[in-house]
């Protein structure tokens, strides 16, 4: 849940290079993808007996913040952290995982140049 009270938030709002885009203008960003791939279907789980917050970094669920560097790759990192820490869920074991696989192998997406993590997933 997200603290409404801006005076205790652990986070900032404000305007950045993306503020202005249309719709449209966000969906160049996704190249050939179709609305019906970006949609997910999900099952909604009980929260009644879920603790308030999870820090994940002191559970040792997190990874160190890596750099993908001039590549636009971010799309194999969110991939790769996502698996990272759903396998560390499942099994206690924090993976390091490499984004290049994803970069150079699947070749649904578009390496350097753009890509979907959901299609990364579907690969591994």
């Amino acid at each position: 849940m997200i603290n409404s009270d801006p005076e205790n938030a652990s986070f900032e709002v404000g305007h950045n290079q993306f503020s202005t885009w249309t719709d449209d203008e966000f969906k160049t960003l996704l190249g050939d993808q179709k609305d019906d791939e970006l949609s997910t279907e999900y099952e909604v789980l009980p929260t009644d007996n879920l603790e308030a917050t999870v820090d994940w970094r002191t559970k040792g669920a997190v990874n160190a913040v890596k750099n993908q560097g001039h590549c636009g790759s971010c799309w194999a990192f969110a991939a790769t952290a996502s698996i990272e820490g759903h396998h560390f869920i499942k099994t206690g074991k924090l993976l390091n995982l490499a984004e290049q696989e994803f970069v150079d192998c699947d070749t649904a997406s578009h390496g350097c140049n753009g890509g979907s993590a959901r299609r990364a997933m579907t690969y591994a």
